[in-house]
């Protein structure tokens, strides 16, 4: 397995050098953009200067609500709490999408982006329940590596209004 990457908005604290293994649950958070390849050769380093600037550009608070409970998934067997469509996350999101897409390295998952974003958070042992809200500073890239554990590698400050 190549590295791969993860962009999400922390709920829980994270960070660099957290590490969790395989098919460990990450802490409580709200993906941004589903994982994706760097598409040339090493692109790692211009992705993580583009998405400086791109946290540096967000032009309003991102607000993460929980709306209510639901079933995500190709099966709907993912038990997750919705977010409201906040305007700024959907901004960030679309804003991250189209540096991907210049840069040849869109998420694997295309059903995931776009129109087909559903922010929200994986239900796990800890819950992030209807009315629930986190006001998130800053972005988290996760690397995954060719073994499965996932690393965090980068945090990225928001710009705040």
């Amino acid at each position: 397995m190549e590295r791969e990457y993860l962009l999400l908005l922390p709920i829980e604290p994270f960070s660099i050098g957290d590490t969790f293994e395989s098919g460990a649950q990450l802490p409580l958070h709200c993906t941004v953009m589903y994982w994706f390849k760097p598409g040339w050769g090493n692109m790692l380093e211009a992705i993580t200067e583009s998405l400086k600037a791109v946290a540096l550009i967000n032009l309003a608070d991102i607000k993460l609500i929980s709306t209510m409970p639901a079933r995500l998934g190709p099966k709907r067997d993912i038990s997750v709490h919705l977010f409201e469509r906040d305007p700024p996350l959907l901004y960030l999101h679309t804003a991250v999408l189209l540096l991907l897409a210049k840069m040849n390295s869109l998420p694997r998952d295309l059903k995931l982006a776009g129109a087909g974003y559903v922010p929200h958070v994986t239900s796990t042992d800890r819950a992030f329940p209807p009315g629930s809200e986190c006001f998130p500073r800053e972005l988290v890239l996760i690397e995954r590596g060719e073994d499965g554990a996932k690393k965090v590698s980068a945090r990225f400050p928001l710009f705040r209004t």
